[in-house]
């Protein structure tokens, strides 16, 4: 009843001024808000034209509700219109920054399913050249490994003959030939056996100190050999989900029409902008719709739309609060978020990938063309490194 008084107030200031443009366009809003016949009476004047009569009816009407509503302090109404006025503004940013992460998304999505196997390939050989740099460099460490093993193999082996000569001792006269004769052996085996355990222990220091000394080489082949498994491992796992993922092919019209659902969507149910009771709905709803533009699921968008707009509309944080410091505490709370909210959409668009989107110009066909070409061109390259790389060392392996 407040917001239909206040608009009437309006209406009798409009034909007091002879502008009947605002009158117009406050007739839809009232329409929607008359409560009585009486009200209903006054729209219909107005549609005539008729504002004489109106003005008499809007005046009386208006002393007719004074004593049974109660108006609200005009700081509050200047409140609420600051915070409407707020949510619309974090609307269309929240729209703008959505426009824009969709927009990298769209593209690290066609980027992945249009070059993916070659920058696989790239990446691969990029690992292996960086495993076969490693063990040329560790090539000694190798050796010294290896050497280790067999050392170790051997002490393994003695170790056991000794065991079988106790054995054996145990089983005869220690006053016959055979005892004097195992004694022997035994004292030989054990000499051995401490030779080679030396030897072990030597070959143990070469082998850490020259590890020691490739990781202090200053070319970093340890880390790029990490980095490089690392980058070629994080890429696949992320083709192969995008490419799961996405299970319909949409056309440039029905991917615009994926982007505007979204975007209405996203203003109806933000949880930025809904009450604080809605939030949690706000949120699940917001999940849903995000799995569902990453899914290109165009079907499930539209489901989504439906369910919202079937379900009542999620009221904004101005319309359900009168309460004047709660107002100025959620109003303070806004314009942080509004600020946080642009801080976001700066770091989006200063990014080089939101930059390589703009100077493309909505041309991904001639783009990813353009780099299928040069990803193929490195590719050969990588392969021809990686040849040259195994034949020094099977070259070294000869010498």
């Amino acid at each position: 009843m407040q917001e239909l008084l206040k608009r009437f107030e309006l209406i009798k200031t409009c034909i007091s001024l002879e502008d009947h443009t605002i009158i117009d366009l406050q007739l839809p809003l009232l329409k929607e808000l008359t409560v009585s016949s009486a009200s209903d009476a006054i729209i219909l004047l107005l549609e005539r034209q008729l504002y004489i009569d109106a003005q008499q009816a809007i005046e009386y009407f208006i002393k007719s509700q004074h004593g049974l509503i109660s108006y609200e302090d005009a700081q509050i109404t200047a409140i609420r219109l600051e915070l409407k006025t707020l949510e619309q503004r974090l609307q269309n940013l929240i729209a703008h920054r959505n426009d824009a992460q969709n927009s990298l998304q769209d593209f690290n999505r066609e980027y992945h399913l249009n070059l993916g196997p070659v920058v696989l390939r790239v990446l691969s050989l990029q690992e292996q050249i960086a495993a076969q740099a490693l063990a040329i460099k560790l090539k000694s460490y190798r050796s010294l490994e290896t050497q280790f093993k067999d050392i170790n193999t051997q002490i393994k082996n003695k170790k056991e003959h000794i065991n079988q000569v106790e054995q054996e001792i145990e089983a005869v006269d220690f006053l016959s030939d055979a005892y004097d004769e195992l004694i022997s052996e035994l004292m030989f085996l054990k000499q051995e056996l401490g030779v080679l355990e030396a030897e072990l222990e030597e070959v143990r220091l070469q082998a850490k100190a020259e590890l020691q000394s490739v990781k202090k080489d200053d070319d970093g082949i340890f880390q790029q050999h990490q980095e490089a498994q690392q980058d070629s491992d994080s890429f696949e796992y992320e083709y192969e989900e995008i490419k799961s993922s996405v299970t319909t092919k949409l056309d440039a019209d029905e991917k615009q029409l994926l982007k505007k659902l979204y975007r209405k969507i996203s203003k109806l149910c933000h949880p930025d902008i809904v009450s604080d009771e809605l939030k949690d709905k706000a949120h699940e709803l917001m999940v849903a719709v995000n799995v569902a533009y990453q899914e290109q699921d165009l079907n499930r968008l539209k489901q989504l739309l439906i369910q919202i707009e079937n379900g009542g509309e999620l009221t904004c944080i101005s319309d359900v609060i009168a309460d004047k410091e709660f107002l100025l505490q959620k109003l303070k709370e806004l314009k942080e978020l509004y600020q946080q909210t642009l801080d976001e959409v700066q770091v989006l668009e200063n990014s080089d990938s939101y930059q390589t989107i703009i100077q493309m110009d909505d041309d991904f066909e001639g783009y990813f063309a353009e780099q299928q070409h040069e990803l193929e061109q490195f590719s050969q390259a990588l392969e021809q490194e990686l040849a040259q790389l195994k034949e020094s060392e099977d070259m070294a392996a000869t010498v």
